[in-house]
């Protein structure tokens, strides 16, 4: 005969709706534990190399990669972001959100243009990486679909495209993934997040891969931080322009 106790296991946790339920509310843990991590920064100085590749509307390489460096400092205290080109920096690529164009200048100073859709507007002409520490606008607030993958939970937006998947990572709440589509269902956005520590006792990642796939053409963008250093002390000196 089963014990009572047994029985009971097998009837709480053998139920599909008990274990979504529980689901849920772990994603709404991790969720919140991700946007504390992102309110425990009061300021940010990101030294980074960026590497661009033009992409075909099939995700092969086209041409010859774009690599530069940029520096990212933010102070939440003074409202203050500072987006900045190193110094000496002989390529540089500039998204123009009205004209939808990215120009690449080249070290020889010639330079070409070549057109963007919308997404990849958006994704190139904001500084990066806002996400980052704003994550409460990519999370969903309440997911429809919440499932389980490699360490992770994904929250999904919406079971109708346009749509978003964001993983989570299930001990941290560290973003590790997220994947946007558009109204036609297809993937127009692949960006993996990894090499995460913990720095002045936040989390920073040490990557960022990022995918941005168009109808005709797409762009990688990878990301990897150099030395970030958490919570600097921040003067209104290092927000001025060279």
């Amino acid at each position: 005969m089963t014990s009572p106790v047994i029985l009971v296991g097998i009837l709480v946790f053998g139920c599909p709706s008990v274990h979504a339920a529980s689901l849920q509310t772990e994603a709404v843990n991790l969720r919140a534990k991700c946007i504390a991590n992102a309110a425990a920064v009061a300021s940010l100085d990101l030294p980074s190399s960026i590497t661009l590749q033009p992409l075909t509307g099939g995700g092969t390489p086209v041409g010859q990669a774009i690599q530069g460096q940029d520096r990212v400092r933010w102070s939440k205290g003074k409202g203050k972001l500072k987006w900045a080109r190193a110094n000496g920096d002989p390529r540089a690529y500039v998204a123009d959100g009205n004209a939808r164009t990215l120009t690449v200048a080249t070290a020889s100073g010639t330079t070409y243009t070549e057109p963007l859709s919308a997404d990849q507007v958006g994704s190139l002409a904001v500084p990066f990486p806002g996400w980052l520490w704003q994550p409460s606008g990519l999370i969903p607030v309440a997911p429809v679909q919440v499932r389980e993958e490699s360490g992770a939970l994904v929250l999904v937006s919406g079971l109708a495209p346009p749509a978003r998947e964001v993983w989570l990572d299930r001990i941290t709440g560290n973003l590790v993934r997220f994947t946007e589509t558009d109204a036609t269902g297809r993937v127009v956005r692949t960006v993996t997040v990894s090499g995460w520590s913990k720095a002045a006792n936040v989390w920073l990642p040490t990557m960022v891969d990022d995918v941005i796939q168009g109808t005709a053409n797409g762009l990688h963008r990878m990301i990897r931080f150099e030395s970030p250093v958490a919570n600097p002390v921040l003067s209104d000196a290092d927000f001025q322009l060279p």
